[in-house]
């Protein structure tokens, strides 16, 4: 499998995938602080066109977050940006050529997501993975599943909202948690085009969880499937619904 891993100069991700065998490349307008040569120094899109089997990709995210959509009141020239940065995230989900794709960014405004026209598959946080962190992050996947968490952890600092302003603010906080990067590479690292098709169909997701009278939770899932718990589910968590049985678990 060859990989792409846009807008990346921590190889962060890169590295995790190369650990598990796969072919993987980082691009970004900066150099890479892992080993450069496996990373490309430049646009993007002078290597956009290759041949890639999977493409994961974190594009600038400063202008369409939820966070900073109060600047875009009465701010054209923040507008103008809003619009140049959804049609770059768009160069990602629209490249067909890569069978399969996710692209990166956090809770999106409501302009941003009529931009990019179309809402994130899932939500993930670090704490899933093996971090202690809250940072919220959407995917938006073609051809791949979602992400399970695998390595759920306590601990639920917002370590992003509290660094200190300074030069390289946005830089550090556009890191790649390293438990999300492992389980990138482990869920998606061997995937054959074709194989998410088949696994998707297990995963849901939490709506609500209601306490029975009997104290195990009644568990509605996005999809409307209902099932029973053993124990409270936080809302957006990933579960499985397993065939023949009441409740499936947590994956």
């Amino acid at each position: 499998m060859r990989a792409l891993v846009a807008c990346e100069y921590s190889a962060t991700v890169r590295d995790a995938l190369r650990a598990v065998g796969v072919d993987a490349w980082s691009c970004d307008l900066r150099e890479t602080e892992g080993d450069p040569r496996w990373h490309h120094t430049g646009d993007v899109r002078e290597i956009l066109d290759d041949a890639w089997d999977l493409l994961i990709a974190h594009p600038v995210c400063r202008v369409l977050a939820n966070s900073g959509v109060r600047w875009l009141k009465d701010n054209p020239a923040r507008m103008e940006e809003c619009e140049q940065a959804a049609e770059f995230f768009r160069l990602f989900d629209r490249a067909e050529h890569i069978p399969m794709r996710c692209v990166e960014n956090p809770v999106m405004h409501g302009h941003a997501l009529k931009l990019v026209r179309r809402r994130a598959t899932q939500f993930v946080q670090p704490w899933w993975f093996g971090d202690g962190f809250i940072k919220t992050t959407g995917l938006w996947l073609t051809g791949l599943p979602p992400l399970t968490p695998d390595r759920i952890v306590s601990g639920r600092e917002q370590a992003c909202w509290k660094m200190p302003p300074g030069p390289n603010r946005e830089k550090e906080r556009s890191r790649t948690y390293p438990g999300i990067a492992r389980a990138m590479a482990a869920q998606w690292g061997n995937l054959k085009v074709g194989d998410a098709m088949k696994r998707q169909h297990v995963i849901e997701y939490v709506a609500s969880c209601t306490e029975r009278r009997d104290g195990s939770f009644l568990i509605i899932t996005k999809s409307k499937k209902s099932a029973i718990s053993p124990v409270s589910l936080n809302i957006g968590m990933a579960v499985k619904i397993e065939d023949g049985k009441p409740y499936g678990r947590l994956v």
